[in-house]
């Protein structure tokens, strides 16, 4: 019963987070979509989803050794410090990454000037990311995910607050982005003062950090081709295809990602009972399948309850945002296969099978940028969206027989 409760509970608290954030996302993705429309809405789709594609890397995976480490009160501080640099390496490669984007003046397809400029700006955010990352392990070591909701809450109003006002006044993007990066970092600091009592401030340990770094190096490895392999599909729709069939896919696959996030709960709360069982093979391997089940089985309820709730959704944010439906859709079918591989990725991390994962994520990366680069001057985002479910459906069957 102890484990039920704290499992449930916290996973309650990060619902919860989750729906303070997305809730106020997609409210402020209404209000962009209203406000810019299509071309506009897919020109703020094409920053944020290119910054975004640098967060995992900001991730790194230490969470997850970290939790490992009895410790982990006495090198928060490491954590933060290593994650802020790693923060200022990706800030100076996206500066350079930035300058070379192409751009067609003619057909509108690519990054203009404009673009570029909000790209840097936007890029701000990953030292915000750093911290909450940071916060959000020793919140996950305590079971504390109540601060992760309140740190969201407060950080996802003041977002919401500052986009209404600069809409009110006509601002443009590049203040709504403002406003963005202003309630991230009011996250990230009510999240450091919510922790304040969860670690000791302590001398810089180079060893710890350096150790921390060669055990993560294969996770990171992992969530690097794992990004790449998750994400390339809008960069690829960005060099190829014009701004509003970006605005169509952005908004099918905000829907989406929301919904992958719901496994991630059970996942982050389960992750450190599983580190406990791994001496108990018999309860190992009877929860396995227990975890598959639950898993597979809220995939097809939630995939089942959003392929009828999609149209409704689509046409609240604009009606010309209707043909998101068809993506949103192709992508639920693998809405349960997602569910699936979510758990079955933190028990090979459990089992300190990091190197396996970054080695098959390295080729699902490949397959998916060579079948995207093929198909997506063709088909645009439907071909994208086919080849997301094909390839995670490859993706289960690897984890399974592993």
């Amino acid at each position: 019963m102890g484990l039920l409760r704290s499992v449930t509970v916290n996973t309650l608290y990060q619902m919860l987070a989750r729906v303070v954030s997305s809730g106020s996302s997609f409210l402020i993705a209404i209000i962009i979509a209203r406000l810019f429309g299509l071309i506009g809405y897919g020109d703020f789709a094409k920053v944020t989803a290119f910054v975004s594609l640098f967060y995992l890397l900001i991730d790194f995976g230490f969470n997850a050794i970290f939790l490992q480490k009895d410790n982990a009160y006495l090198r928060f501080l490491d954590l933060v410090a290593i994650r802020l640099f790693l923060a200022f390496l990706l800030f100076l490669c996206i500066t350079a990454i930035t300058y070379l984007l192409p751009y067609d003046a003619l057909s509108g397809i690519g990054f203009s000037l404009e673009n570029k400029s909000n790209i840097l700006l936007f890029s701000l955010s990953l030292f915000a990311q750093a911290i909450i990352f940071s916060t959000s392990a020793l919140f996950q070591k305590y079971f504390l995910y109540k601060q992760v909701f309140i740190s969201t809450l407060v950080g996802s109003l003041c977002t919401l607050l500052g986009v209404l006002l600069l809409t009110i006044i006509h601002m443009s993007l590049m203040w709504i982005l403002i406003a963005f990066l202003t309630g991230m970092y009011v996250q990230a600091f009510v999240g450091l003062f919510s922790a304040r009592f969860l670690y000791r401030a302590t001398k810089s340990n180079k060893t710890f950090m350096k150790t921390l770094f060669r055990e993560t190096f294969p996770v990171a490895l992992m969530l690097f081709f794992n990004m790449v392999y998750f994400r390339i599909d809008m960069f690829l729709l960005s060099l190829f295809r014009p701004s509003t069939d970006i605005a169509l896919y952005d908004a099918s696959y905000r829907v989406f990602d929301f919904l992958l996030t719901l496994p991630l709960f059970l996942s982050n709360s389960l992750y450190p009972h599983m580190l406990k069982e791994r001496k108990n093979i018999r309860n190992k391997v009877k929860n396995e399948k227990v975890y598959y089940l639950i898993f597979i089985s809220f995939g097809i309820l939630v995939a089942g309850i959003f392929w009828f709730l999609s149209p409704l959704i689509f046409y609240l944010l604009r009606p010309e945002f209707i043909k998101a439906v068809i993506p949103l859709r192709i992508l639920l079918i693998s809405l349960p296969v997602f569910f699936l591989t979510s758990i079955m990725q933190w028990m090979l991390v459990a089992k300190k099978q990091q190197r396996f994962l970054a080695q098959a994520y390295a080729i699902f990366m490949l397959a998916n940028i060579i079948l995207n680069l093929f198909f997506i001057p063709r088909y645009g985002y439907i071909a994208s969206a086919i080849i997301t479910d094909v390839c995670e459906a490859f993706v289960a069957l690897v984890f399974l027989f592993r």
